[in-house]
Parts: structure tokens; sequence; C-alpha cells
């Protein structure tokens, strides 16, 4: 059942939790398969794709980096979500460059990490 995807047998659009239970299973098949030990989400999109992937990484306690783009948000309620879970946070705004501090802090999370 690897290419398994619930709610998508007829064209249908998915409901939110049919989307969260596909993205939370390739989850699990992804971790295992590439041994990963952080998730990067860039652009904080606010979809409930990416409230689902944050919720699997944050419920095995997997670190978040979470870059933080301003001007690329759908949903406030769940950005709020997604930036409570993650376990650092760069901000940046709609140039989507990092300055000398934001990378100041990635790299500090990446010797953490892999220390």
């Amino acid at each position: 059942f690897h290419d398994f995807m619930i709610g998508r047998d007829y064209n249908t659009n998915p409901t939110p939790i049919t989307a969260a239970a596909e993205v939370l299973y390739a989850f699990d098949m992804v971790m295992q398969g590439t041994q990963s030990t952080a998730v990067i989400v860039i652009g904080s999109s606010s979809t409930v794709t990416m409230f689902a992937l944050v919720s699997a990484a944050f419920l095995r306690n997997i670190p978040i980096l979470n870059i933080y783009i301003e001007n690329n948000i759908i949903d406030q309620r769940i950005a709020k979500v997604i930036l409570t879970m993650s376990s650092i946070t760069i901000w940046t705004f709609s140039n989507r460059t990092f300055g000398s501090s934001e990378s100041q802090q990635l790299n500090d999370l990446l010797v953490h990490l892999y220390k």
C-alpha cells in the first residue's frame, strides 16, 4: 500500500482530515526510508497539509525548523499553531533572503542537531 492515497480514488477533493491522514502516512514512510533527524518547513504556508506534516514531526519529537515567510500566510490560525510546534523559527520577509542574524540562527541549530 505504499502508493495508496485516501480520498483520491474518485477524483474528489479530500477533506482536511483525509488530507492530514495522507500526509501522516506518507510522513512515516519518508522518515523510515530516509532516517531523517529534522524537518525544515519553508514558507509556513499554513495549509492543512503543512499542519499535518508539522503535527507528525511534533508528535514524534522530531525538531522542526520553520523558515517563516511573513507574506506567505493563508490561514492565521494554522500559522500560529505551526509556530507554536516549531523548535525554532527564522523570520524572513517577501524578499526571501537571509541576513547574517538568520544565517547564524540556522548555523547554530544545525551545529546543535548534528553535534
